[in-house]
């Protein structure tokens, strides 16, 4: 019997147990799971079975990985980052002549994770300093392509070799040439072929492919997984605690009678659990005192 619990609990999945798992496919191909259901079941809850009170209804997998997933969700647009990775595509270009969109050809039919945004703009002023774009998703994985076009959305130059990538939280890229050769025989941004359009700022002129999110489950900071750890396990004790013995305040027994009796109250803080559920939202406001900053994008103005 003991042989038999020591292997059951050498197959729980997760860092917490030095067993990630780093090929699942639930995010993206073999991307892997930053935390796991045995995790919130083992380490979350610890000592607590997620059974209820009349033993008919138990937490599966599928039902812990719906906290975790919501929890990542609310993480990524609070800090406005990727976790998992996303293929961010272009629009489709229009065709001048009939104003229709014309469909990529470029691209798999069948890609995960696809969102598609507008084209970056020209402006005249940052490309005399081979100037930086500021991708409006982060963190930056890699670029896949990148394309100046024409008003009419002709391509004029594969901006691709000229890149320099800034991966990462950053996630910018700059685009300037490798050569003077490059620079003289393209005329750098196509402004010839432009001087009949206001230059200042030209939109969706810039057109970038890129991925972001982290590579795998493994490359995610800890400190990241510990924040989703804890939202993800504040949801599920608040439904677990409160589905099992709703807001129980106290009980008490008395052994002469063999009797019985509960108290209940609708304060938050009595309910099932609620000491853990309030320790564990001290770890987070800590934690986002700690490390907002630190993921947030910080958006600068500038006055006058």
């Amino acid at each position: 019997m003991i042989c038999n619990f020591y292997f059951f609990m050498d197959n729980r999945k997760g860092f917490a147990f030095n067993n990630p798992d780093l090929t699942s496919n639930h995010y993206y191909d073999n991307w892997g799971l930053i935390v796991t259901p045995d995790e919130l079941r083992y380490v979350i809850l610890f000592g607590t079975r997620l059974v209820s009170s009349d033993m008919s209804q138990v937490y599966t997998d599928e039902m812990l990985q719906y906290y975790i997933d919501n929890a990542i969700g609310l993480v990524e647009r609070d800090l406005d980052i990727h976790i998992y990775p996303r293929i961010i595509r272009h629009q489709n270009l229009i065709d001048p002549n009939t104003g229709q969109e014309i469909e990529r050809d470029d691209i798999p039919p069948n890609e995960r994770n696809r969102y598609y945004e507008p084209g970056y703009p020209y402006r005249e002023n940052e490309s005399q300093h081979y100037f930086y774009v500021r991708l409006r998703h982060r963190p930056l994985n890699k670029i896949l392509k990148a394309f100046f076009v024409s008003p009419n959305h002709n391509k004029i130059i594969d901006l691709y070799p000229w890149r320099r990538e800034f991966r990462g939280l950053q996630s910018e890229v700059q685009f300037y040439p490798r050569s003077s050769i490059s620079l003289y025989s393209t005329d750098f941004f196509g402004v010839k072929l432009l001087t009949r359009y206001p230059l200042n700022n030209f939109p969706d002129t810039i057109l970038i492919d890129y991925k972001t999110g982290w590579e795998n489950a493994k490359d995610v900071p800890k400190d990241l997984v510990e924040a989703i750890r804890l939202i993800a396990g504040i949801a599920l004790l608040n439904d677990f605690g409160d589905g099992r013995t709703a807001a129980l305040a106290n009980q008490s027994t008395n052994l002469n009678s063999i009797s019985e009796s509960f108290s209940t109250t609708m304060s938050a803080t009595s309910a099932m659990y609620g000491a853990r559920i309030i320790q564990f939202q001290k770890q987070l406001k800590d934690w986002y005192a700690r490390n907002h900053e630190k993921y947030k994008r910080t958006i600068l103005g500038v006055l006058g």
